[in-house]
């Protein structure tokens, strides 16, 4: 479903951007407008669905023993469990929200397809990194999903090719 989702997510992006007549649309605007629409429109219903499951795991750092100097490099700022769960979450926000405004550039640049192309292709290099890097298995159905996906990219490529 979040496949689906993201792909259509995208298309239609593509289509609001080509069809508007506004010259401050840009990919960058564009997305940041999706993302505000989104969390009003979201957070609603996020509250009453999940929010007595974070009333009950609050807080959410009881079981951090220690906090590292680093995380990736960048030094930690806080001291207090909570406040350094609060940390984390707003890297990790500021990251995924900068991860995605990249794509929507990208996208601003590319076919719709072309960017399915390397989305389809992002996801096996992530998967190939977790199991070199994190030690995770590689199950059939892992690499039988690896091995669509590459030979699904691979078809298309060799199509488009001959066009």
């Amino acid at each position: 479903v979040s496949n689906v989702a993201f792909s259509l997510r995208g298309l239609l992006s593509k289509r609001v951007k080509a069809e508007s007549k506004s010259a401050n649309l840009t990919s960058s605007n564009l997305y940041s407008i999706l993302t505000l629409m989104s969390f009003f429109l979201f957070l609603p219903f996020a509250l009453v669905l999940e929010g007595g499951k974070l009333a009950d795991a609050w807080p959410p750092v009881e079981n951090l023993q220690e906090i590292p100097e680093k995380v990736l490099g960048i030094p930690v700022l806080s001291t207090e469990p909570l406040n350094y769960g609060y940390e984390l979450v707003a890297y990790t926000g500021l990251f995924y929200y900068l991860y995605n405004e990249m794509a929507y550039l990208v996208l601003g640049e590319v076919s719709a397809t072309a960017q399915a192309v390397a989305n389809t292709v992002k996801r096996v290099v992530i998967l190939l990194a977790t199991v070199l890097f994190l030690g995770e298995s590689m199950d059939a159905n892992k690499a039988a999903g690896a091995a669509v996906a590459i030979g699904a990219t691979m078809m298309y490529s060799i199509a488009k090719s001959k066009k």
